[in-house]
């Protein structure tokens, strides 16, 4: 089982009051309210999970139960001071993390083909849970526009040509290999300028229990691998 998530209240002056990850055993987390919830008011609580591993914990579901005391203080909620207990609510929809990062992320130190960085990209990202993980990809090449029209390597104008779009599978052992032999083919048969070429890899990873969901869980926009 992954961490416990840390939760928080909004209160009426709308101050945002972390509560921490809990404590407790099992299948069951305590999160006491401190300071105490003022009476009579309506709390927006939010869950938040952090370190959540989405290629090994997917399709969770949370449920909660709200317990309020006499003091509305930290006493233990089984020593006998309850006001009132709610029924268990349990929310209507899994959990569904969307985490993206759009900057350009450079994996042309993790290996001296792109297969090869690919694949250590991909066990980087996923871990032992990599095989199996459902993907879909869109490969771009770059190239400089104007190799002497700026000084400045970054600040002259760059060109994308549109490759291949991979839809949504499972990663396989042979995954990097087949991506790999199709771009060397594709830059075989088309033969584009290569000053500063590079291949912009753009990865999305979608649940693999619950296929059916097209809501992607991660999406890495610029995997950037450098042409030496």
């Amino acid at each position: 089982m992954g961490r416990w998530p840390c939760v928080d209240y909004r209160q009426p002056d709308g101050a945002n009051v972390d509560l921490g990850h809990g404590a407790g055993e099992g299948d069951e987390r305590t999160y006491a309210f401190d300071p105490p919830a003022p009476y009579g008011s309506s709390q927006r609580i939010g869950l938040t999970w952090d370190g959540l591993d989405v290629a090994g914990l997917q399709s969770a579901r949370a449920s909660l139960v709200a317990v309020r005391n006499r003091g509305c203080g930290d006493q233990d909620p089984d020593a006998g001071n309850i006001v009132y207990r709610t029924a268990n609510v349990q929310a209507p929809t899994v959990v569904m993390p969307h985490n993206r990062w759009q900057h350009d992320i450079d994996i042309s130190a993790l290996g001296a083909t792109v297969g090869a960085a690919l694949d250590a990209a991909f066990t980087t990202v996923f871990g032992k849970h990599c095989i199996g993980q459902h993907m879909a990809m869109k490969v771009s090449y770059g190239y400089l526009l104007l190799p002497d029209a700026a000084p400045e390597p970054n600040a002259a104008p760059m060109a994308y040509l549109p490759v291949a779009v991979l839809t949504i599978q499972p990663i396989t052992t042979e995954t990097s290999a087949q991506i790999a032999a199709m771009l060397t083919a594709w830059k075989a048969a088309t033969d584009p300028p290569t000053t500063r070429g590079e291949w912009i890899i753009s990865l999305a990873q979608f649940p693999q229990i619950d296929t059916a969901m097209a809501q992607p869980l991660l999406e890495l926009d610029r995997l950037i691998y450098r042409l030496r």
